[in-house]
């Protein structure tokens, strides 16, 4: 079987100078037989036979490390250096692992090339610096990975992913796509998972950040950009991804200066003062679900006397917090547009304002209690969700769909075509023939089974 998957990825390798197979899991170099990981990217890296490894062509390399194995690791004894175009793939975030020998309180990888690198299918745990250390590097792709329990050192940047060029350590980057990983654990002073500052593009699809911390700012994420100039052009994209039970006095997901696209998120029990921050920030939250907090805010936006006008639009997500928790809060310098949300927490304040006129509601909103953010004339104040409980409904992630009866359904208009389950907008939820859109995050289907919801096919 073995035999057969590499034959089968053989047929699909286009475009690469390079194919190194790593077939040992020491970390040494030496002329034995068997080519190790660092002894591939040595020649990955100088495009030279390195032991038993040969990457004498030019051009950017792809490293097999350990395919057709389970459960694997690599302990090394001191960091691995890129500083060439490269792909490393392993054979699965849940078949290999690599970790620091005692002793080693450095990075796992340090990337300094002008060339692309890819990292997938394998998962990184317990560095003492942050796991990945971006110097230099032209785009950047983390796939299909882990990151469990790793730090950055003290007062630093980036416990998982350290690219930060404002702040941390990076000179030069293009571009950071992260796609199907989970940070789980990790932590920082600032970006207890991941520090992105810069005006690169940067953007998170399909993944889950649990229980990072930071100490400062940005228990999840930290994207700061401080240029104070157009930010039409930085951008920062959150998509199909779960934030939960992570802790940080200010922010989970805390940005500067974007231009911020979050669609299709849960941000579930994450404490400190607030889930997103959003400072002098451009941009939409769309068809996402807050829910867990009994104090603080859900979302943040401020900005600055000097700088360009903070706007943001919060459009048909689902607000579901309690007790002090506030939901929305607009502060200096900052406007928030909202239209289609479910404020649906037993919270007694939803949306604050801290300079009037600065919190402007475009309708189809619903406030279960009070009318902090139901001021406009299609809005619904002081109303019932009436929504299920927070559960999977046959899906990946959890959500809370409204009842048949419920007001949400088929209510509002001006949605786009997504919605946080998958199954888009708009649908004729309440059997009336005609396809509307319902407040909130979720969609309620047509044919939406409540006897056989939760896995109990």
């Amino acid at each position: 079987m073995k035999y057969m998957l590499l034959a089968f990825l053989l047929m699909g390798l286009h475009a690469q100078a390079n194919l190194i197979v790593v077939n040992s899991n020491q970390d040494t170099v030496a002329v034995d037989g068997e080519c190790t990981l660092r002894e591939a990217l040595t020649a990955a890296n100088f495009d030279i036979f390195v032991a038993d490894c040969n990457a004498t062509g030019l051009g950017d390399d792809l490293i097999w490390v350990l395919l057709g194995t389970s459960g694997d690791a690599i302990q090394l004894d001191n960091q691995l250096g890129i500083i060439d175009g490269v792909t490393i793939q392993g054979p699965g975030a849940d078949n290999l692992v690599l970790f620091p020998a005692n002793g080693h309180s450095g990075h796992i990888f340090q990337i300094n090339t002008d060339r692309d690198v890819i990292l997938q299918d394998f998962r990184i745990g317990g560095a003492q610096s942050s796991a990945v250390d971006v110097v230099n590097v032209r785009d950047l792709e983390i796939a299909n990975m882990e990151f469990h329990n790793n730090q950055a050192g003290s007062n630093e940047y980036g416990g998982a992913i350290q690219a930060d060029v404002e702040d941390g350590h990076t000179l030069s980057i293009s571009s950071l796509m992260i796609n199907n990983v989970l940070f789980q654990s990790n932590s920082a002073d600032y970006g207890g998972a991941v520090a992105a500052g810069g005006t690169y593009d940067f953007s998170v699809n399909n993944s889950e950040f649990i229980s990072n911390t930071a100490s400062s700012i940005g228990a999840a994420i930290y994207r700061y950009y401080r240029g104070f100039d157009s930010i039409d052009t930085v951008f920062t994209t959150i998509k199909n991804s779960q934030f939960k039970e992570n802790s940080c006095s200010n922010g989970t997901v805390s940005v500067l200066q974007q231009t911020l696209d979050v669609s299709e998120s849960l941000f579930q029990n994450n404490s400190g003062i607030t889930t997103i921050n959003a400072l002098n920030t451009r941009g939409a939250i769309r068809n996402s679900i807050f829910t867990g907090r009994t104090s603080g805010r859900a979302l943040t936006f401020s900005g600055y006397p000097t700088a360009l006008v903070s706007i943001i639009s919060v459009e048909f997500n689902t607000f579901i917090n309690k007790s002090s928790a506030v939901d929305i809060q607009v502060g200096n310098y900052a406007t928030a547009s909202i239209r289609g949300n479910a404020f649906a927490g037993s919270n007694i304040t939803s949306c604050q304002e801290i300079n009037s006129d600065t919190l402007i509601s475009n309708g189809y909103n619903l406030e279960a209690v009070g009318a902090s953010c139901t001021f406009h004339i299609d809005d619904l104040p002081a109303t019932n969700a009436e929504l299920l409980p927070l559960g999977l409904y046959g899906g990946e992630i959890l959500i809370v769909p409204p009842t048949v009866s419920s007001p949400l359904v088929d209510t509002a208009m001006g949605c786009n075509s997504n919605d946080i389950s998958g199954i888009g907008r708009p649908y004729d939820g309440n059997g009336d023939g005609t396809s509307e859109c319902d407040i909130g995050a979720v969609e309620l289907p047509e044919d939406f089974d409540y006897i056989f919801i939760n896995g109990f096919e």
